[in-house]
């Protein structure tokens, strides 16, 4: 019976059919010479997607000091992609690998005999942390006496892919909010009276704050791209944080069609951990939601206490696509457009790497859609606290399932 399987084939050559092909492929005159010369990533797959030849630059790039480590492997299991062991049969098998770039243009290039050229951002683990590597996968067929083979290579466009997104997301939010500053003060240039200026200047403050804050978000985003974002620990109130952050976005356009409110159930938990950065990636939760969110809706944000932990979370009514769920954390994926992308993927980033707890989400018909954000609380609060004991904890804090 066949390895089970949710996308592509899970089915496997043994070792000694690897050993053969890849004698077959290194018999290739001027392969190797050819291979080993080219900057980028380079392998050499069999039909059923497994290594079989490859360049040094695979082995430096992803720190590899045996080659027993790719031979007979997939590209999923040889760069640690997290979904490549989801299933039994390995790197291609699992649902996520339906929307994986890298899987498409290998099986594609398979069936019509072409060169197909994606990009893909494949969620790594570098040093026990989640590392998003995007890169350009390019794949062309060939076949050696009937036998058909796929050269792969893979191109890193982390950096560029980063910066673009980046540009594009900081000019999109920074000229409307910029647009809307202009309107007000076109309004403060008339000749109005001291009711109607009155009733200006706190929807103007309230776009000046937030033009500070999309300025101060991105510089945030950039500093924790690159490592540099400083952690600023100190005891917080669960309470408070949802109050700030619900204030900042009552005055929003976005609730204007639709309301926010703090659960009234709610924990107030005591924890230790950055201010900032925690109304930051609950921020970016509840933007999402609310733009997600059809006129009427309610998004609710609250806080319960398990054990050590806090878990914030945002909850709204409407449900994500399957496919939308799968590729909900990765970076520059939207479906809002491509001036969209990093809100996601951010708040994992900043609840993960910096304040070093875990970022989830549950996306059903029944329930709607919450993403939680739990995190260590580094100390103790009172015993009458609201509990999780009816939600399993591994079922919050789930990554991308």
């Amino acid at each position: 019976m066949g390895v089970a399987t949710k996308f592509a084939t899970a089915e496997r050559s043994g070792r000694e059919e690897i050993d053969l092909q890849r004698r077959q492929v290194e018999a290739l005159e001027n392969l190797d010479r050819l291979v080993q010369g080219v900057p980028y990533i380079s392998l050499i797959l069999n039909s059923r997607r497994q290594a079989v030849f490859f360049n040094k630059a695979l082995m430096e790039a992803f720190d590899i000091h045996s080659p027993e480590k790719i031979f007979g492997k997939r590209p999923g299991e040889i760069v640690d992609c997290i979904h490549a062991d989801k299933e039994p049969g390995g790197c291609g098998t699992s649902e996520h690998c339906s929307v994986c770039g890298a899987v498409d243009a290998v099986l594609r290039s398979q069936q019509e005999r072409a060169t197909v050229s994606e990009e893909c951002c494949i969620a790594t683990l570098k040093d026990g942390e989640l590392t998003p590597l995007d890169l350009q996968v390019t794949v062309s067929p060939f076949d050696i006496q009937g036998e058909w083979f796929s050269m792969v290579t893979l191109a890193d466009i982390s950096d560029s892919k980063r910066r673009r997104a980046m540009e594009r997301i900081f000019f999109h939010d920074v000229i409307n909010l910029a647009g809307g500053l202009k309107g007000y003060f076109d309004l403060l240039a008339t000749d109005i009276d001291m009711e109607q200026l009155t009733a200006i200047l706190p929807a103007l403050q309230g776009s000046l704050d937030q033009m500070l804050g999309e300025l101060m978000a991105q510089r945030s985003l950039a500093q924790a791209e690159s490592g540099d974002l400083p952690v600023n620990k100190r005891e917080l109130r669960s309470l408070e944080v949802l109050e700030a952050v619900a204030a900042a976005y009552r005055e929003s356009e976005l609730t204007r069609a639709c309301f926010l409110e703090v659960d009234r159930a709610s924990a107030d938990v005591t924890l230790r951990t950055d201010n900032v950065l925690l109304r930051r990636a609950l921020g970016n939760l509840v933007k999402n939601a609310l733009e997600a969110s059809a006129s009427g809706d309610t998004v609710r944000i609250g806080c319960r206490s398990s054990g050590d932990d806090a878990h914030f979370w945002v909850h709204n009514r409407q449900v994500m696509p399957r496919q939308v769920q799968l590729r909900v954390f990765q970076r520059s994926f939207s479906t809002k457009g491509q001036s969209r992308g990093l809100g996601t993927y951010s708040v994992r980033l900043l609840a993960e790497r910096y304040l070093k707890g875990q970022a989830s989400f549950e996306s059903t018909r029944q329930t709607g859609t919450t993403f939680w954000i739990s995190l260590p609380r580094n100390t103790w609060s009172q015993a009458s606290e609201p509990t999780l004991a009816d939600t399993p904890r591994a079922k919050l804090l789930q990554l991308m399932d």
